[in-house]
């Protein structure tokens, strides 16, 4: 059936760009934590991400600055409290991070959902393709 082939090779495509954009996340993780390191005191919140399935794999933590609220997730609020104590270079540096993190969750959340609905409507139609074979007696 030339749909269920263009499907799959849709999905294909759909996984692949799910695994780029995964990719893409690390390196955005690795250059923030690459500038401000967990241990240091040049940023109370650090960028961490969410296991693998997470369809928002990437937030802000609170990092040992921060006592009792160590590892705790930071609201999007307090970033932009903790950016605007920040000088102007690391305040637009902070800034382009959070674009990222928006940017990348937004588009990894739907790619993620794309991939699971193409994965059920294959399934489907394979299973319909069966039917269909079993009644008109085609089965090969």
């Amino acid at each position: 059936m030339e749909h269920l082939t263009k499907l799959k090779n849709e999905l294909a495509q759909a996984k692949q760009s799910y695994k780029l954009l995964r990719q893409e996340s690390e390196r955005l993780l690795s250059g923030f934590k690459n500038e401000y390191p967990n241990n240091s005191n040049l940023f109370p919140l650090s960028l961490a991400r969410n296991p693998d399935k997470s369809h928002t794999p990437l937030f802000w933590r609170y990092s040992v600055m921060i006592k009792k609220k160590e590892g705790l997730r930071a609201k999007v609020d307090d970033f932009w409290i903790q950016v605007r104590k920040m000088n102007e270079k690391d305040c637009a540096n902070l800034a382009e991070y959070e674009l990222g993190r928006i940017r990348l969750n937004y588009e990894i959340g739907i790619c993620a959902y794309k991939v699971l609905k193409l994965e059920q409507l294959v399934k489907s139609l394979e299973s319909w393709e069966n039917h269909v074979r079993k009644t008109t007696g085609d089965e090969k």
